[in-house]
C-alpha cells in the first residue's frame, strides 16, 4: 500500500463528483469483459500475472472516469510519480483505492514486496507524506455477527 497522509475525495464533495461525472456507458462490454474474461477466471486460475494486468487496466480505464475531479488518473501526484514508477520497474499490478490518495501495487510473493519498498523508501525519501505499507489480501468472506 502506498499510503499518503492527505485524504481523498470524500463527504459531500464525493456525493456532487458522482452527480457530475461522466456517465459510464451501461454497455460497457470493455469493463465487462475485463471482470468476466480476465479478472475472475484468473482468481479461479491462481494465475497472478493476468490478475495483475487485469486490474491496472481496470484502475486505468476507471482513472479516466475520474480524472477531472482528482486531477489525472490518480489523486496525489506523489502517488501517481510512484505508480509511474513501479510501472518502469514492470509491476504489473498497481493502482487507487476509491478516489485515493491511497496507492496500491500487487506482488507475488513478500520477498517481492519487500525489495520493492526498500526502493520505494529510498528513491521516494523526500515525499514525507508517503507511508509504503506491505499488507495482504483477506481471502475470506465478512464476518457477520447478530446481536
Amino acid at each position: 500500500m502506498i499510503k499518503d497522509s492527505k485524504q481523498g475525495l470524500h463527504g459531500k464533495k464525493e456525493i456532487e463528483a458522482f452527480k457530475r461525472i461522466k456517465k459510464i456507458p451501461k454497455k460497457n462490454i470493455s469493463l465487462t469483459s475485463l471482470v468476466i474474461k480476465k479478472i475472475y477466471p484468473s482468481l479461479i486460475e491462481n494465475n497472478f500475472d493476468e490478475f495483475s494486468k487485469a486490474i491496472s487496466k481496470l484502475q486505468n480505464i476507471m482513472g479516466k472516469y475520474f480524472n477531472i475531479f482528482q486531477n489525472g488518473m490518480f489523486s496525489s501526484s506523489e502517488v501517481s510519480n510512484v505508480l509511474n514508477f513501479l510501472r518502469k520497474e514492470n509491476v504489473s499490478g498497481y493502482g487507487q483505492t476509491s478516489w485515493g490518495p491511497t496507492g496500491f501495487a500487487l506482488f507475488p510473493n513478500i520477498k517481492k514486496a519487500e525489495e520493492m519498498r526498500l526502493k520505494l523508501k529510498k528513491r521516494f525519501s523526500s515525499c514525507k507524506n508517503l507511508e509504503f505499507i506491505i499488507c495482504s489480501g483477506k481471502n475470506s468472506g465478512a464476518d457477520i455477527q447478530l446481536l
